[in-house]
């Protein structure tokens, strides 16, 4: 049986690999922060049990971002208002790991910007 997406929708699994693939070339050539940097924003919630940032890719059309914790050390929910899971239906978050993309946060928090 073969899966039909309505056109505007991915696979949210597939832009997850995707995007990975993306962050792990930029933290090999040492250019992950300028990656962050790129995209539209990041904002940062700070408070004294540590913090939560959005760093948000796309906008208007498909509205992508990735949301993290500094609860956790790599896990952070990767939303795609236009993404479908295997079956093609919708499917507006997964899991989405990246442990040097919390790291480069955390460095933002550190120097203190709430919102870059």
């Amino acid at each position: 049986m073969t899966t039909v997406l309505k056109d505007h929708m991915v696979f949210i699994k597939d832009y997850a690999l995707e995007l990975r693939r993306e962050l792990t070339d930029r933290r090999e050539a040492g250019t992950l922060s300028e990656w962050v940097d790129e995209q539209l924003s990041l904002t940062v919630w700070t408070n004294t049990q540590g913090w939560k940032a959005e760093i948000l890719l796309t906008y208007g059309g498909a509205t992508v971002s990735i949301d993290l914790d500094s609860r956790w050390e790599s896990t952070s929910q990767l939303n795609h208002s236009w993404g479908a899971g295997d079956d093609g239906e919708p499917v507006g978050s997964i899991d989405f790991y990246c442990t040097e993309l919390h790291r480069v946060v955390a460095e933002v928090v550190e120097e203190g910007c709430d919102q870059w």
